[in-house]
């Protein structure tokens, strides 16, 4: 993931953008995420998933709330099951931009048997996520993020889980 939206090439095609609430932490009140997945055509082989995230520190942290959006590249047999079959098989993959570690299969609120994915950009350390996929959840299939962000000024870093809200924009 790269730190800005316009990491977005102009000629990107917007899929689908599905919504996630952001659960209360020691240091997040509140927020809300949206996940955008774009196809690219000019990289037949990727496309792309956009996260903006909008978090509410809790009243006791000195930061106002960490605002901000992320870019990542993935290999376009993750726009669909397939690739997280062959992540599971494999243990993980790597692509240009990232690592994926497949981390097993868990349940999410009533979703059974998700794929427990972690990516590690390879181009930066300005975040890491894990991820819980579903071919039932719509856009990207993710029912969970569990992300961190780094260099956050004061508390060094902050770390958010958010959850499908059900919430789907075509």
């Amino acid at each position: 993931m790269t730190s800005s939206a316009k990491a977005i090439p102009d000629n990107a095609v917007e899929r689908e953008t599905i919504s996630h609430g952001v659960e209360s932490s020691s240091l997040i009140k509140s927020g809300r995420a949206t996940l955008t997945c774009y196809d690219l055509p000019d990289e037949t082989d990727l496309f792309l998933i956009a996260i903006t995230y909008e978090l509410t520190a809790q009243p006791w942290i000195p930061v106002k709330g960490t605002d901000g959006s992320t870019t990542q590249k993935l290999p376009v047999a993750f726009a669909s099951e397939v690739g997280y079959r062959k992540l599971e098989e494999e243990g993980s993959l790597e692509n240009d931009d990232a690592r994926l570690e497949f981390l097993g299969r868990d349940t999410v609120d009533e979703i059974k048997d998700c794929y427990k994915v972690r990516v590690v950009p390879k181009k930066h350390d300005k975040w890491e996520a894990i991820f819980w996929y579903h071919p039932s959840v719509p856009g990207i299939g993710w029912a969970k993020v569990e992300f961190t962000l780094r260099n956050v000024p004061i508390v060094s870093s902050v770390s958010a889980t958010t959850r499908w809200n059900g919430t789907v924009s075509p």
